[in-house]
Formats: C-alpha cells, structure tokens, sequence
C-alpha cells in the first residue's frame, strides 16, 4: 500500500469536511504491527491527522470511519483533539479511555467470565444484522420486569452449525480458505448435521440459545444447573437456535448466502466488495433473507408469568466449538400474549438511566451545547421539559 493514497478509505471528518487517514507506511519502511507498537507511535507523536474546517455554528459532527476492503485491513486510532477560535475544546471520552461500545445496558459477561460485545458489518456498508462467528462465547442479557401473562422473547436469526460448504459439497476451513475434512468438537458439515438431525440429543457441542432466567444475577453459563450451568429447568426457559439447514429443511437455494467459499485471495484493487472468502458469513445477504420472510427466520422463547417477576433475557453459545459456525442476527423483540394471540410491547432497550442524554429546543430541532433556557430532555424514552 506504500504510496497508494488511493488505497486510503478511512478518513477524520467534521460534518461533511472528510481528510483521509495516513497510510501506516507513509514516510517509513516499518510501522506498528499491533495495539501495542501503534499506542506507543502515538505516544511519540507519530501518525498524527488533522482536519481544518471553517464551521459557521450549530451542530459539529467530529470522527472517524472506514469504507475499505474486508481483508488484510487496520485502522488503529486514538486521542481525538478538537481546537477552536479560544483553544482546545474538551470532548468528552476523547481518548477512549473508557472505549467506545454503547451497549452496556446489556450484560455481556459468558461462560468464560469474558465480555463480548456484538459484530457487525466489518466494511461500513451497514450489513443489516449483528454476529458472531467461530470465536469465543459469547452471551447478551438484559433484565426487565414484567406483570403476570405469557410471553415470547425471539429475534430473526439463526445458526450455522459447521464451516463453509458449497453447493457440490466440499468443505473449507473458515480460516484458511483451503479445502478439508470436518473439523471442530464434533467433525460435521452443515449439511451432516441435518442428515443426522440430532441437534436436540447431541450434548457434546455446545449450541446458541435464546433464554429466559428468573436468576438475581444474569447467568453466564446457559447449562442446565444439573450440568454446573446456570439455568433451573422447569424456572428458566432457553430455545436451541436452529440452523439454516433446518429452517430451509436441506434446500441450499433457499439459504442466504452464509457460506463464502474457496481459497483466499486479496484484490487490493477491488474496494467494498465480497471477495470469494471470508471466515464468517454475508451479513447483507443474511439481512435480505430477513427482510424478504421475516416469519421463517423468527426464533423465540416462550414463558409465562404468574406474577409480576423481574427476569434476564437474551442470547449466547457457552463455548467455541471450533468448528467455523456463524450467527447473524437482528430484530429483538419482545411480545405479550393477549387473547390467544401476539402483539408487540415496548421493545427492550437500555435502561434511561444509562441511556445518553439530547437536548432539543422547544421546535424539535436538537441542541448539541444547550445553554440557558427551556429545552425537552429525552434520555431513552423518557421525556422531560427542563429548565438548565
């Protein structure tokens, strides 16, 4: 990439002023090969970009994105400074000192006491869904009180058991991109798995589940108790999150395109386009499938409430079974039962105690450095006039 500018696709912006970001071999034959070597270059004052603009008031809009390739690409940054006519303006968390996930609400601790977030779209192209893919466990949860009924708490998702299989039935390893035999806990393709169609017996594999615990604290091991997990048979409620095999009943033309296949190549020359391999799934291919049939693609756990009780929802996979599986997923959705029949009740999202502060002026329009005055206060869905 050295002199290759055109090869750029992250840039600083203000508003709609963008700059590109220096390439990591700009004016050097080496450069930082991790999080590490790159703090440190910062540190010396290395790789440092910067954006002027002539801002005529009103709301400013500062960071960073990335619109590249999908493989052999990195973007390290960190230190935002913004400095105006009067000097420096302080911008809150502007090192990242504290990172940058928003989704804190939800409890993400698993079954290894580590704390995973959910994917998206690598590329910015915006690919329509969350995922995880043959990597650590991972678990979401989030706890909501509720009054006495029958619910369902699901979303459109669903699981690839296995790594990349295609249509004439070779294998690949999701890594690699190279042709092989079955690997992982249990050595299966997809396509073995619905032949054997044993998911619900086969205890050895830890599979995805979408749960319901009426625990104090969020579980992290979504086991059954008498298997040293968290969850009480009979108290608790979890679903086994099917494969696309399944939901499809074995037919590979009905399934999104979650199985990218071949040996690895890198066209550098070719931006913003899948090439014939990557180690998880097509997030945007996923979404459509969403989209087009939502009904097919809607998983859920199903509970009822004799009383008002306070309980943890949510999704995860106790373990990697290294084996390339893939979960893409979006739309989470909670639903009360009412006369024998579904209908939607407030989304869950995150607490407004947690959630962000905005500030709007009395016409809607949304104040960035609200002054004195009367304004409408909206954290999470509560909204307040107020008097700053």
């Amino acid at each position: 990439m050295k002199s290759k500018p055109e090869l750029y696709k992250a840039y600083i912006f203000i508003n709609n002023d963008q700059k590109k970001v220096a390439g990591l071999f700009d004016n050097s034959d080496t450069a930082p090969n991790s999080l590490t070597e790159a703090n440190a270059a910062f540190e010396a004052g290395q790789y440092a970009n910067t954006l002027t603009v002539n801002h005529k008031g009103g709301e400013m809009i500062i960071g960073i994105a990335n619109t590249g390739c999908y493989d052999d690409e990195w973007c390290a940054f960190d230190n935002f400074k913004l400095v105006g006519p009067n000097g420096e303006i302080a911008i809150e968390n502007g090192d990242f000192s504290t990172g940058i996930d928003s989704k804190r609400a939800w409890n993400n601790f698993n079954a290894d006491n580590g704390e995973k977030t959910p994917d998206i779209q690598k590329d910015g192209a915006g690919g329509g869904t969350f995922r995880k893919c043959g990597g650590s466990p991972y678990k979401y949860g989030q706890q909501v009180e509720l009054p006495a009924g029958k619910y369902r708490f699901g979303m459109l998702t669903f699981h690839r058991y296995g790594s990349t299989l295609n249509p004439d039935g070779t294998y690949y390893n999701h890594k690699s991109g190279a042709v092989t035999e079955p690997y992982g806990r249990i050595p299966r393709t997809p396509k073995d798995w619905w032949q054997a169609n044993d998911y619900e017996t086969q205890s050895t594999y830890d599979h995805a589940y979408i749960f319901m615990s009426k625990n104090a604290d969020c579980p992290k091991d979504l086991n059954w108790s008498e298997d040293l997990g968290d969850l009480t048979e009979n108290v608790d409620a979890r679903v086994r999150i099917k494969d696309c095999w399944e939901i499809c009943n074995g037919n590979y033309a009905e399934m999104p395109d979650n199985n990218p296949y071949g040996v690895i190549e890198l066209p550098y020359e070719t931006l913003n386009k899948c090439i014939r391999w990557h180690d998880s799934g097509n997030e945007r291919e996923s979404a459509a499938a969403f989209v087009a049939n939502p009904s097919k693609w809607y998983q859920y756990v199903e509970f009822e409430l004799t009383e008002t009780t306070k309980v943890w929802l949510g999704m995860g996979k106790n373990s990697n079974t290294s084996d390339g599986y893939y979960q893409p997923w979006a739309d989470q959705k909670l639903e009360k039962f009412v006369s024998g029949s579904t209908s939607a009740i407030e989304d869950i999202e995150i607490d407004n105690e947690n959630a962000p502060v905005e500030y709007y002026n009395l016409q809607g329009v949304k104040v960035q450095n609200p002054e004195n005055g009367l304004y409408i206060k909206k954290q999470g869905k509560k909204v307040t006039k107020v008097v700053l």
